[in-house]
């Protein structure tokens, strides 16, 4: 008799399951319809600078991400509701704490490794700015240069293109030292 209720609870878990998928992939399918006649939209308008970061080769790229994001969803429910389906069962109750502690490793190693990894990936971000602002502000210097709005004495006009471009490659390296101790790794024997 006790045989009978944890197979009526797998089965309604199982049959909850089913349930909770079907939902999932009906409201993506109402939200790709949507997306995509967002994106027919989004692509038209001429003022937008987004459109310029989507890949012109790509065809319904915000549709593509909601997939994969459903997939995502999906796999995480998966992986976290088949260990409780079977957890009715007594002679799967240790290998359902096992699976448990399998997922729950790797997903504590990568969050307290991000949460580490924080200070670093905002120095990172603070230099890769102040390069960026550098090297723009190197790029209107040139710009002058050649507009013959700013001159330097004894510097030929035609050397300006080229003493950017090699300017631009030591600040950008300068800037790949300075963050080079921070990435991930950089104190491994690796590298």
């Amino acid at each position: 008799h006790e045989w009978l209720i944890r197979i009526g609870y797998f089965l309604a878990s199982l049959v909850v399951l089913i349930l909770i998928i079907k939902l999932i992939n009906w409201a993506y399918k109402k939200l790709n319809l949507h997306l995509s006649k967002f994106e027919k939209k989004f692509l038209k308008k001429k003022k937008n600078i987004l459109r310029y970061f989507i890949p012109k080769t790509t065809a319904n790229i915000f549709v593509f991400i909601s997939n994969v994001s459903r997939f995502t969803i999906i796999l995480f429910l998966l992986l976290t509701y088949l260990p409780f389906m079977f957890s009715f069962f007594p002679w799967t109750e240790d290998i359902v704490h096992l699976f448990y502690g399998y997922i729950s490793k790797p997903v504590k190693f990568v969050i307290y490794g991000f949460i580490d990894f924080l200070p670093n990936l905002i120095f990172i971000t603070v230099i890769i700015f102040i390069t960026r602002y550098v090297i723009r502000v190197q790029r209107d210097i040139v710009e002058d240069i050649e507009a013959e709005k700013f001159i330097i004495q004894g510097f030929p006009k035609d050397w300006v293109g080229t003493t950017q471009k090699i300017i631009s490659l030591l600040i950008w390296a300068f800037a790949l030292v300075l963050i080079y101790p921070h990435l991930p790794g950089s104190a491994s024997p690796a590298f």
